[in-house]
């Protein structure tokens, strides 16, 4: 059967039916937990000493047009979240080629408030959920530009303090989880995080129900670290 007859490919670019790597990225759409461990070596091996371009052109043309920047940045964090824990020469390979700071970038505008209204709350908090990502599994590497490790900790807290209930608690999910990682490690952005919570709690105060979710967090961070 021709994949394109699928009615579950209606809302897919078609040049996903077209291309070996097209084919990879249907399987992760329609099985992401079942192949992405098998998928991540083949893409491994088809960008290897051009990751770059790979994910900067040959990946992102399978994502025609501004409306699928979204599902553009979740396979990216998936790819990288699976190849995240290869040897370290793929490690260095895909960071080194300035893949990385590439794809920050765009996480970083597309995590951030616009006036424009460009940035549906759904892109940011696919967005937001890579740049933490990224931050706790590679924070060295981060941490080596304090403008990058700043710019994300700005958008999360932009993320803390907007309308949208469901960014504002997904953001608030992810700066917890940096603190508790970074307390562990004791990385020097735990306490800047730190004091940026404690801030927003005192913002926070007067609405009952942010209150008393940022203080759960807080007890069961003191309970864990």
């Amino acid at each position: 059967m021709d994949l394109t007859d699928s009615p579950s490919l209606a809302n897919l670019p078609a040049v996903l039916s077209d291309s070996g790597i097209g084919s990879c990225l249907y399987a992760m759409k329609k099985f992401p937990s079942e192949v992405i461990s098998s998928i991540a070596p083949i893409v491994v091996h088809y960008a290897k000493n051009n990751y770059a371009d790979f994910f900067g052109y040959q990946l992102r043309k399978n994502f025609l047009g501004e409306v699928n920047r979204k599902e553009y940045i979740n396979c990216v964090h998936d790819i990288f979240l699976a190849i995240s824990g290869s040897v370290n020469m793929v490690n260095d390979a895909f960071i080194n080629s300035g893949a990385l700071d590439e794809l920050l970038t765009l996480a970083i505008q597309m995590a951030d408030f616009d006036t424009q209204g460009q940035n549906s709350y759904q892109e940011r908090i696919t967005a937001l959920s890579f740049l933490a990502d990224v931050w706790e599994l590679k924070s060295e590497r981060i941490e080596e530009n304090q403008e990058v490790a700043q710019a994300i900790l700005t958008v999360l807290k932009r993320g803390c303090r907007d309308r949208q209930r469901l960014l504002r608690t997904v953001s608030f999910e992810l700066m917890f989880k940096l603190l508790q990682h970074f307390s562990v490690n004791r990385n020097q952005f735990a306490p800047i995080i730190y004091k940026s919570l404690t801030f927003l709690l005192i913002e926070f105060h007067p609405h009952v129900e942010i209150r008393e979710h940022l203080m759960r967090h807080f007890l069961t961070l003191f309970t864990q670290v």
